[in-house]
């Protein structure tokens, strides 16, 4: 028996010692040739190595990646691995002397040699490979012992990306959401461990090549020659030990990123961020392929993950992270407030965050709170009126705590008195409303200021009204492209805006231009519109026709209010057929990347900001330009706003003004439609440079749209400071406060921007605006010039038309939120004059299937989507309606009580 045990031992230290020596050593050298000395060098008292060990090897053979090769058998003495070194062979010191061109005895320096450091059995680590980098003294293996790497987002799929092109889907996941890639990962780690290294160094003392006259010896450009002597020089060899030792740290052999879906450079890469573990790649927020800016360390754990506060950002760490905490705000529905942001504050309203909307819930404002210190004495304001105070010091670290959540639901003016709540309640606010206007629809073949672009010319006017075709074009080519000062300061007795003498050029007579926003029988029609505001990302109202579908279209983008007039919509007068010509239309370009980014003081993208006027006066003179697709860049406008010099390394084509020089950059979520028509085939998601399609449609040249129209609304506001309001469209807009104009984009042009800081508003008295006293708001644009028409506007302003009847005649502008309560006082809850509370309506959704029970047996009910685009109109046969969609997303019922968002899956 003792025979077997001691066989068996016998049997498996020779294994094991077969193991122990069957692998390699792999050396990177970026010179050759190099030479391992088994046993390593011995040096004399003078420094200088006698011999370089007492095995000699010259290295020759390389592997397939052009490293040298060495067996590790091939480094024993007898049984044992012995220590082992390699050298760059070089003779040691000399003076060399040569002669130059001109005969002169000059000397150069051959350097010594540098030894290695020393490797030995221990350098192995258990395994059976070694890899060295001779440059860089780092020492490689081949088994991999792998950090654990998790990843966590909130794409439906989920796949890691090797080198940008192998795609492998993610399946591990743990019980709190978070894939583990180890498996996926495998053969796609190196690691290597920075061992403390032992270097020789020489020193010495070098000294001036002297002549025989006793002076330095000069090169052939003039410098001293310095040199060491062989023995008789000061030197010395000295042993430096380099600390350097990392326990241990990977990185990839090529790039890893993470994907939402299995495409190449067509996907949202790691939330726009690629990175490898070991070395992190990113492109600065873009859509890409690979670009290196830095490098990560990773531990025994790394977990990647969307940084909650930033979306698009990639954020690593090596623990854990604590769940992020999110705040939920519906602020008080009162006409105060409409406009306003909360502002979440801890020091009684001197400072604070601004939240912000959010998407999937009408009037909740949010805020996120991740690895910070959550606050304990907080209170929300208006941000533009600090006056304003709700919720007034909660201790939110306190309420996470108790409540045991980590998101939370504040409602100010809560009926239930509740307020604090840990699951969403039934309440949602105000995130929309509509302005109605007045449309005046003509056509070129009426009126003499209206024509059509083509190449060469005005197409469509012909002359109008008596006018010669000579006298009408003069006029009309008299004013393209911004043209202030058509129309007076302030507005007519008959709150109508009056041609000024500047402005006859344009209009030839005061009768044509009174004719725009006149009923006129023979000239034009009239006809009721409206137009919808919903709340955007920043808290402002907007209106933004480059999303927004006109009744009676079948493409996205454009405002076309008359599309689809009959003659029972008309309000004054007899119909006029000959005003519903349709045209030749194109639908409307974005603005480049320079121009779109978001201004964060404003809170509004630059290119709206670009225009001065009468109540901003930080942009630039825009004057007779957007008369075409060249004129921003070749003006130097964009120079000095943006603090760029075209010429030095930036062009204009850098710039990229309108979207048909860039369409690669549109923005995400713009339309592509097929070639030449109005058909969408998709929108910009991922990268757009793969995209096939356009970026903007093209009518059919008989169907057109019916363009050449004039458009007036008139509102009410009550002033506070901060107020703004902007608009950028084609053509003329003219906008009015108090009487006084503030944004004047007069003349036929391409979507120009005007902005108005209301703080620095007169009115038509010439006096400053007044704190908490109401002031009329008052718009008139035109369409006058094909082929597009385009209008967007924005504000904070709560456009109240309650009050406004008369102005508003022969048209109709509902009361949409009048409240019985505008305190805010949390102990009296806000409802909607007429309004039953919304709780009344039961809506049960499953699917693209939505149960709204409560309703009136015979009532109507609409569905309508964000824009307030009705998409289905259903009436009650009993208390309940069945309500289905074609596409999910977030829809707004309205029925004869009230209004709700609905969520459809």
């Amino acid at each position: 028996m003792k025979k077997v045990v001691l066989l068996t031992i016998l049997i498996l230290a020779s294994f094991t010692f077969a193991m122990k020596y069957t692998g390699n050593v792999y050396l990177n050298a970026s010179f050759s040739p190099m030479y391992l000395s088994i046993g390593c060098s011995e040096k004399d008292t003078s420094g200088l190595v006698k011999t370089i060990g007492s095995n000699v090897i010259k290295l020759t053979t390389r592997d397939q990646y052009y490293w040298y090769k060495i067996p590790v058998k091939n480094l024993l003495q007898k049984d044992t691995l012995s220590p082992f070194c390699f050298y760059k062979t070089v003779r040691d010191s000399m003076r060399v002397p040569f002669e130059d061109d001109e005969g002169f005895t000059l000397y150069r320096y051959e350097k010594y040699y540098k030894s290695s450091a020393t490797f030995s059995e221990s350098s192995f680590m258990g395994q059976e490979d070694l890899y060295i980098d001779f440059d860089s003294n780092q020492l490689y293996y081949k088994k991999l012992d792998l950090p654990t790497l998790f990843f966590q987002s909130d794409w439906k799929r989920n796949y890691v990306v090797l080198d940008g092109a192998v795609f492998k889907e993610l399946t591990h996941k743990t019980k709190d959401g978070w894939f583990v890639v180890n498996e996926e990962l495998k053969n796609t780690y190196k690691r290597y461990k920075t061992d403390s290294v032992q270097v020789m160094k020489y020193t010495t003392v070098l000294r001036c090549l002297e002549d025989e006259r006793g002076l330095c010896v000069l090169d052939n450009e003039g410098e001293a020659i310095t040199v060491r002597d062989t023995v008789d020089s000061v030197a010395v060899w000295t042993l430096v030990r380099d600390s350097l030792t990392v326990d241990s740290i990977y990185t990839p052999v090529g790039q890893i990123a993470f994907a939402d879906t299995n495409m190449i450079c067509g996907a949202n890469f790691a939330y726009k961020t690629v990175f490898g573990v070991g070395g992190m790649y990113s492109d600065g927020g873009k859509y890409y392929c690979f670009s290196e800016t830095e490098r990560i360390d990773a531990k025994d754990s790394i977990y990647i993950f969307e940084n909650p506060k930033k979306q698009h950002e990639t954020l690593i760490r090596n623990k854990k992270p604590e769940p992020a905490k999110t705040l939920y705000v519906l602020p008080p529905q009162t006409a105060k407030w409409f406009g306003e942001n909360p502002l979440l504050s801890s020091d009684g309203g001197k400072t604070g965050t601004v939240l912000y909307p959010v998407g999937e819930y009408c009037g909740w404002f949010s805020e996120i709170f991740f690895e910070e210190t959550i606050p304990n004495k907080v209170s929300f304001y208006g941000a533009t009126s600090k006056g304003v105070v709700v919720g007034d010091n909660t201790n939110l670290d306190s309420l996470y705590k108790t409540l045991k959540t980590d998101v939370l639901y504040f409602v100010a003016n809560d009926p239930a008195k509740k307020f604090w709540y840990k699951e969403k309640p039934e309440y949602d606010g105000i995130c929309y409303v509509n302005l109605y206007g007045i449309v005046y629809d003509t056509d070129a073949e009426l009126h003499p200021s209206f024509s059509c672009y083509a190449q060469g010319g005005e197409a469509c006017q012909q002359g109008a009204q008596g006018v010669e075709l000579k006298t009408a074009l003069t006029a009309v080519n008299s004013c393209i492209g911004l043209t202030p000062g058509i129309v007076e300061d302030t507005l007519g007795k008959n709150g109508k805006p009056v041609l000024s003498k500047n402005g006859m050029k344009c209009f030839i007579d005061a009768k044509y231009f009174n004719q725009l926003f006149t009923p006129t029988e023979g000239v034009n029609e009239t006809s009721c519109t409206s137009i919808p505001f919903s709340m955007n990302a920043y808290g402002k109202w907007e209106f933004a026709s480059d999303y927004y579908m006109s009744p009676g279209t079948k493409a996205v983008g454009g405002y076309y209010p008359v599309e689809k007039t009959a003659d029972e919509d008309i309000v004054v007068g007899p119909p006029l057929v000959e005003a519903r010509t349709k045209r030749l239309a194109e639908g409307p370009v974005f603005v480049g990347p320079y121009l779109r980014a978001v201004d964060t003081t404003e809170g509004v993208m630059k290119m709206n900001l670009l225009c001065n006027g009468s109540a901003w006066d930080k942009g630039r003179d825009c004057s007779g330009l957007f008369a075409d697709g060249d004129d921003l860049g070749a003006s130097g406008i964009l120079e000095g706003f943006f603090d760029i010099t075209l010429g030095k390394g930036l062009s204009y084509s850098d710039v990229c003004v309108w979207g048909w020089s860039c369409p690669s950059s549109a923005p995400e979520g713009w339309p592509i439609f097929k070639n030449g028509t109005e058909q969408q085939i998709g929108n910009i998601s991922g990268n757009a440079g793969n995209m096939s399609g356009d970026v903007r449609w093209y009518s059919d040249a008989k169907a057109g749209r019916n363009q050449h129209f004039c458009f007036e609304s008139h509102a009410r506001f009550t002033y506070k400071k901060g107020l703004r309001f902007g608009v950028r469209g084609d053509d003329d807009i003219w906008i009015f406060v108090g009487g006084r104009l503030v944004i004047d984009l007069g003349g036929t042009h391409l979507a120009a921007p005007g902005y108005a800081d209301l703080d620095q508003v007169k009115d038509k008295d010439g006096k400053d605006l007044v704190v908490g006293k109401e002031y009329d708001l008052d718009i008139f644009f035109c369409d006058r010039r094909t082929t597009m028409s385009n209008m967007n506007f924005y504000s904070n302003i709560y456009l109240d038309q309650s009050n406004v009847t008369e102005k508003m005649n022969p048209c109709k502008a509902k009361a949409q939120h009048v409240f019985d309560d505008d305190s805010l006082n949390q102990r009296t809850p806000i409802v909607a004059n007429k309004v039953p509370a919304l709780s009344k309506l039961g809506v049960a959704v499953q699917g693209r299937m939505a149960y709204v029970s409560g309703v009136r047996p015979g009532s109507k009910l609409d569905l309508m989507d964000l824009q307030g685009r009705v998409v289905g109109r259903y009436t009650a046969a009993s208390s309940n309606i069945t309500v289905s969609v074609k596409n999910a997303g977030r829809y707004i019922l309205k029925t004869e009580t009230g209004f709700t968002s609905v969520s459809f899956r």
